[in-house]
């Protein structure tokens, strides 16, 4: 069901105030290829990286306190789409997680210490040849956890169809499980008990990569239509909010929530952008030029 944005806005600001939960401290991360960077919503501050791997990411993601890189990538020899872990802060390389075969994807840290990721067991093919978890060619891929230290590897969903873009908030792991190309829907689960997921929209068949509001009132989540992507917040109970619409350029859009529920960051273009009150700004380039000799 979509409601306006007064209503919707009035809807979320009725729950028990959770401020803190803005100001606590996390990173952004947005990128293509092998550069990256990093962003402080609070103080909007910058970190570029450049991921010490030759095959570019097919999924990336940071610990809340930035020291962290969690990555899936095409590795030759084992040939599969692997799971690695890098302390971006020390001197090491990165090293493999997880399994050592098929296709990880959609990596996030969750805040009880594990890293979720999704897992599909027959896509041995380097990235690109078969696109993202998303696409039409995955049937059967499954959500799974791991600790950072490669041990206690744990299978978390077992049912038919493909099971992506795990992100954990209030207590839960949300996810999408696409039952067939063009009907998706936003589930959830509580790892620690059993039960089977609760279905929170069956409306938005073509949406994708989600990302958490800090407070865990709503998700954003990315719609994919001819030419354009648009930004919806859905909330807990299903109710929706169209946030903003920009034409699609990337495969991503990596829209996250800054500082506030006003606030939201997107990648485009080359550029990750900033939109707030109505007004999408160019806030940093992805590559900046090089600089010249001075």
């Amino acid at each position: 069901m979509s409601l306006p944005a007064t209503a919707f806005l009035l809807y979320l600001l009725s729950a028990p105030s959770s401020a803190d939960a803005w100001q606590s401290q996390r990173f952004l991360a947005f990128g293509e290829r092998n550069s990256w960077v990093l962003i402080n919503p609070l103080d909007r501050s910058l970190i570029r990286i450049a991921l010490p791997t030759p095959s570019a990411p097919t999924s990336f993601a940071v610990s809340n306190d930035g020291s962290q890189i969690a990555f899936t990538a095409w590795d030759p020899q084992a040939g599969a789409v692997l799971l690695f872990l890098w302390n971006r802060t020390s001197e090491a390389k990165p090293r493999s997680i997880g399994m050592k075969h098929g296709r990880h994807g959609d990596v996030t840290f969750g805040p009880d210490g594990w890293i979720y990721f999704a897992h599909h067991a027959g896509l041995d093919t380097p990235a690109g040849e078969f696109g993202d978890l998303s696409q039409a060619s995955c049937s059967s891929a499954q959500l799974w956890r791991i600790h950072p230290d490669g041990m206690d590897l744990q299978r978390l969903t077992n049912e038919v169809g493909c099971h992506y873009s795990p992100i954990w908030m209030s207590g839960r792991l949300f996810f999408i499980h696409k039952l067939a190309p063009l009907n998706r829907r936003l589930e959830s689960f509580d790892p620690r008990a059993s039960g089977l997921p609760r279905i929170h929209s069956g409306e938005l068949h073509r949406m994708d990569e989600l990302a958490g509001a800090p407070d865990g009132r709503s998700l954003l989540i990315a719609v994919e239509r001819a030419r354009t992507t648009a930004i919806k917040e859905v909330s807990l109970d299903g109710k929706i909010l169209d946030r903003l619409e920009i034409d699609r350029f990337a495969p991503e859009a990596r829209a996250q929530f800054g500082r506030t529920r006003a606030e939201i960051f997107i990648q485009s273009q080359g550029y990750v952008w900033l939109s707030k009150s109505q007004t999408l700004t160019r806030f940093v380039a992805l590559n900046p030029p090089p600089e010249g000799p001075r």
